[in-house]
Protein backbone atom coordinates (compact mmCIF):
# COMPACT_ATOMS: atom_id res chain seq x y z
CA UNK A 1 0.00 0.00 0.00
CA UNK A 2 2.83 2.38 0.84
CA UNK A 3 4.54 1.59 -2.46
CA UNK A 4 1.48 1.86 -4.71
CA UNK A 5 -0.93 4.17 -2.94
CA UNK A 6 -3.64 1.52 -3.21
CA UNK A 7 -6.50 1.51 -0.71
CA UNK A 8 -6.67 -2.30 -0.63
CA UNK A 9 -4.55 -5.29 -1.54
CA UNK A 10 -5.28 -8.73 -2.95
CA UNK A 11 -3.53 -11.80 -1.54
CA UNK A 12 -2.71 -14.86 -3.65
CA UNK A 13 -1.56 -17.58 -1.25
CA UNK A 14 -0.15 -20.93 -2.38
CA UNK A 15 0.13 -23.95 -0.08
CA UNK A 16 1.19 -23.00 3.45
CA UNK A 17 0.93 -19.37 2.42
CA UNK A 18 -2.80 -19.88 2.85
CA UNK A 19 -2.33 -20.94 6.48
CA UNK A 20 -0.11 -17.91 7.08
CA UNK A 21 -2.80 -15.69 5.54
CA UNK A 22 -5.42 -17.10 7.90
CA UNK A 23 -3.11 -16.57 10.87
CA UNK A 24 -2.56 -12.98 9.72
CA UNK A 25 -6.33 -12.43 9.56
CA UNK A 26 -6.68 -13.85 13.05
CA UNK A 27 -4.10 -11.45 14.44
CA UNK A 28 -4.76 -8.26 12.50
CA UNK A 29 -7.39 -5.57 12.94
CA UNK A 30 -6.66 -4.19 9.47
CA UNK A 31 -8.96 -6.54 7.54
CA UNK A 32 -10.57 -3.57 5.75
CA UNK A 33 -7.36 -3.18 3.73
CA UNK A 34 -7.84 -6.56 1.99
CA UNK A 35 -10.14 -6.90 -1.03
CA UNK A 36 -9.65 -10.51 -2.20
CA UNK A 37 -7.89 -13.62 -0.98
CA UNK A 38 -7.20 -16.45 -3.43
CA UNK A 39 -6.14 -19.71 -1.76
CA UNK A 40 -4.25 -22.04 -4.10
CA UNK A 41 -3.56 -25.62 -3.00
CA UNK A 42 -3.77 -24.72 0.68
CA UNK A 43 -3.76 -27.62 3.18
CA UNK A 44 -6.41 -25.95 5.34
CA UNK A 45 -6.60 -28.93 7.71
CA UNK A 46 -3.11 -30.31 7.11
CA UNK A 47 -1.86 -33.23 5.02
CA UNK A 48 -0.83 -36.82 5.89
CA UNK A 49 2.28 -36.31 3.76
CA UNK A 50 3.72 -34.26 6.64
CA UNK A 51 3.27 -37.26 8.92
CA UNK A 52 4.98 -39.49 6.39
CA UNK A 53 7.90 -37.05 6.22
CA UNK A 54 8.33 -37.00 9.99
CA UNK A 55 7.98 -40.77 10.44
CA UNK A 56 9.66 -42.23 7.37
CA UNK A 57 11.11 -39.41 5.30
CA UNK A 58 10.03 -38.07 1.92
CA UNK A 59 11.63 -36.33 -1.06
CA UNK A 60 8.64 -33.92 -1.22
CA UNK A 61 8.51 -34.57 -4.99
CA UNK A 62 11.66 -32.50 -5.41
CA UNK A 63 13.59 -34.56 -7.94
CA UNK A 64 14.92 -34.23 -11.45
CA UNK A 65 16.49 -37.11 -13.40
CA UNK A 66 17.35 -38.85 -10.16
CA UNK A 67 18.65 -35.77 -8.34
CA UNK A 68 16.75 -34.25 -5.42
CA UNK A 69 16.11 -34.50 -1.70
CA UNK A 70 17.31 -37.57 0.15
CA UNK A 71 14.18 -38.76 2.04
CA UNK A 72 16.08 -39.78 5.19
CA UNK A 73 18.00 -36.50 5.31
CA UNK A 74 14.73 -34.63 4.83
CA UNK A 75 13.30 -36.59 7.76
CA UNK A 76 16.20 -35.52 10.00
CA UNK A 77 15.83 -31.88 9.05
CA UNK A 78 12.03 -31.95 9.52
CA UNK A 79 12.18 -33.18 13.13
CA UNK A 80 12.67 -29.65 14.48
CA UNK A 81 10.90 -27.57 11.82
CA UNK A 82 7.78 -25.91 13.29
CA UNK A 83 6.20 -25.54 9.84
CA UNK A 84 6.17 -29.31 9.24
CA UNK A 85 4.28 -29.88 12.50
CA UNK A 86 1.80 -27.17 11.51
CA UNK A 87 1.14 -29.17 8.33
CA UNK A 88 0.13 -32.30 10.25
CA UNK A 89 -3.59 -33.18 9.93
CA UNK A 90 -5.59 -31.28 12.52
CA UNK A 91 -8.36 -32.46 14.81
CA UNK A 92 -10.92 -31.12 12.36
CA UNK A 93 -9.28 -33.19 9.61
CA UNK A 94 -9.93 -36.29 11.71
CA UNK A 95 -13.61 -35.38 12.07
CA UNK A 96 -13.91 -35.39 8.28
CA UNK A 97 -11.55 -38.17 7.18
CA UNK A 98 -11.52 -40.41 10.24
CA UNK A 99 -7.73 -40.32 10.64
CA UNK A 100 -4.63 -41.04 8.62
CA UNK A 101 -2.56 -43.64 10.51
CA UNK A 102 -3.50 -47.32 10.61
CA UNK A 103 -1.63 -49.39 13.17
CA UNK A 104 -1.26 -52.88 11.71
CA UNK A 105 1.69 -53.86 13.88
CA UNK A 106 1.53 -57.09 15.88
CA UNK A 107 1.54 -54.99 19.05
CA UNK A 108 -1.60 -53.09 18.01
CA UNK A 109 -4.28 -53.71 20.61
CA UNK A 110 -7.27 -53.06 18.38
CA UNK A 111 -5.98 -54.80 15.25
CA UNK A 112 -5.39 -52.64 12.16
CA UNK A 113 -7.53 -49.78 13.46
CA UNK A 114 -7.37 -46.19 12.27
CA UNK A 115 -5.89 -44.18 15.13
CA UNK A 116 -8.03 -41.42 16.58
CA UNK A 117 -6.68 -37.90 16.96
CA UNK A 118 -5.56 -38.45 20.56
CA UNK A 119 -4.14 -41.87 19.73
CA UNK A 120 -2.20 -40.31 16.87
CA UNK A 121 -0.83 -37.59 19.14
CA UNK A 122 0.27 -40.21 21.67
CA UNK A 123 1.85 -42.34 18.95
CA UNK A 124 3.76 -39.41 17.45
CA UNK A 125 5.00 -38.42 20.91
CA UNK A 126 6.16 -41.99 21.54
CA UNK A 127 7.92 -41.95 18.15
CA UNK A 128 10.33 -39.37 19.61
CA UNK A 129 9.00 -36.44 17.62
CA UNK A 130 9.40 -32.99 19.12
CA UNK A 131 6.62 -32.79 21.78
CA UNK A 132 6.71 -29.00 22.01
CA UNK A 133 6.26 -28.65 18.25
CA UNK A 134 3.47 -31.24 18.25
CA UNK A 135 1.60 -29.13 20.79
CA UNK A 136 2.38 -25.95 18.89
CA UNK A 137 1.09 -27.39 15.61
CA UNK A 138 -2.13 -28.50 17.31
CA UNK A 139 -2.65 -25.06 18.86
CA UNK A 140 -1.97 -23.40 15.50
CA UNK A 141 -4.80 -25.31 13.81
CA UNK A 142 -7.15 -24.91 16.75
CA UNK A 143 -6.87 -21.16 16.24
CA UNK A 144 -7.41 -21.01 12.45
CA UNK A 145 -9.41 -24.06 11.35
CA UNK A 146 -12.76 -22.41 12.17
CA UNK A 147 -11.76 -18.89 11.26
CA UNK A 148 -14.67 -16.71 10.13
CA UNK A 149 -13.68 -14.37 7.32
CA UNK A 150 -14.87 -10.76 7.45
CA UNK A 151 -17.74 -10.20 5.04
CA UNK A 152 -15.78 -7.38 3.42
CA UNK A 153 -13.17 -9.83 2.07
CA UNK A 154 -14.00 -11.85 -1.04
CA UNK A 155 -12.44 -15.31 -0.79
CA UNK A 156 -11.67 -17.87 -3.49
CA UNK A 157 -10.24 -21.38 -3.29
CA UNK A 158 -8.43 -23.19 -6.12
CA UNK A 159 -7.78 -26.86 -5.36
CA UNK A 160 -6.12 -29.75 -7.15
CA UNK A 161 -8.44 -32.73 -7.43
CA UNK A 162 -7.38 -34.98 -10.30
CA UNK A 163 -4.40 -36.78 -8.75
CA UNK A 164 -5.14 -40.24 -7.36
CA UNK A 165 -1.64 -40.53 -5.87
CA UNK A 166 -2.22 -38.19 -2.94
CA UNK A 167 -1.29 -39.77 0.41
CA UNK A 168 -4.46 -40.37 2.40
CA UNK A 169 -3.33 -42.89 5.01
CA UNK A 170 -0.20 -44.57 6.31
CA UNK A 171 -0.39 -48.24 7.29
CA UNK A 172 2.29 -49.18 9.82
CA UNK A 173 3.71 -52.70 10.00
CA UNK A 174 6.36 -54.34 12.16
CA UNK A 175 10.10 -53.63 11.71
CA UNK A 176 9.51 -50.11 10.43
CA UNK A 177 7.72 -51.19 7.27
CA UNK A 178 4.73 -49.27 5.96
CA UNK A 179 2.29 -48.95 3.08
CA UNK A 180 0.61 -45.86 1.72
CA UNK A 181 -3.10 -45.61 0.91
CA UNK A 182 -3.83 -43.00 -1.72
CA UNK A 183 -6.77 -40.69 -2.26
CA UNK A 184 -7.82 -37.79 -4.46
CA UNK A 185 -6.06 -34.46 -4.20
CA UNK A 186 -3.16 -32.56 -5.71
CA UNK A 187 -0.53 -35.22 -4.86
CA UNK A 188 0.27 -33.38 -1.62
CA UNK A 189 -3.00 -32.07 -0.16
CA UNK A 190 -6.04 -34.39 0.05
CA UNK A 191 -9.22 -32.94 -1.39
CA UNK A 192 -10.96 -33.01 2.02
CA UNK A 193 -8.34 -30.66 3.43
CA UNK A 194 -8.04 -28.42 0.37
CA UNK A 195 -11.76 -27.57 0.23
CA UNK A 196 -12.19 -27.09 3.99
CA UNK A 197 -12.08 -23.30 4.18
CA UNK A 198 -15.12 -21.63 5.64
CA UNK A 199 -17.27 -19.01 3.93
CA UNK A 200 -15.51 -19.05 0.58
CA UNK A 201 -17.43 -17.34 -2.20
CA UNK A 202 -16.07 -19.45 -5.04
CA UNK A 203 -14.48 -22.89 -5.32
CA UNK A 204 -12.51 -23.95 -8.41
CA UNK A 205 -11.01 -27.31 -9.30
CA UNK A 206 -7.84 -28.03 -11.25
CA UNK A 207 -6.14 -31.21 -12.44
CA UNK A 208 -2.71 -29.72 -11.73
CA UNK A 209 -0.40 -31.12 -9.08
CA UNK A 210 0.44 -29.18 -5.94
CA UNK A 211 3.64 -27.48 -7.07
CA UNK A 212 2.22 -26.87 -10.55
CA UNK A 213 -0.89 -25.04 -9.36
CA UNK A 214 1.04 -21.77 -9.62
CA UNK A 215 2.41 -22.70 -13.05
CA UNK A 216 -0.60 -24.36 -14.71
CA UNK A 217 -1.99 -22.05 -17.40
CA UNK A 218 -5.58 -22.86 -16.49
CA UNK A 219 -5.05 -22.01 -12.83
CA UNK A 220 -3.09 -18.86 -13.71
CA UNK A 221 -5.83 -17.71 -16.07
CA UNK A 222 -8.40 -18.26 -13.32
CA UNK A 223 -6.33 -16.23 -10.84
CA UNK A 224 -5.94 -13.45 -13.40
CA UNK A 225 -9.66 -13.41 -14.13
CA UNK A 226 -10.50 -13.17 -10.41
CA UNK A 227 -8.04 -10.33 -9.86
CA UNK A 228 -9.44 -8.46 -12.85
CA UNK A 229 -13.07 -9.08 -11.90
Amino acid sequence: KLQTGADKVNIVAHSMGGLLTKEYLRQTSATSTIDKIIFVGTPHLGAPKAGKLLLYGDDLDINFVGLGLNPLEAKKIAQNMPAVYELLPSQKYFSISGGYIIDARSSAQSGSAVLSFNETKNFLSAASLNPALLARGDAFHQSIDNLVFPSSIKTYNIVGCGNTDTIGRIVMFDRGKYNLVYTLGDKTVPLESAVAVGSQNKLYYSNAKHTNLVKDIGALNRISAILNN
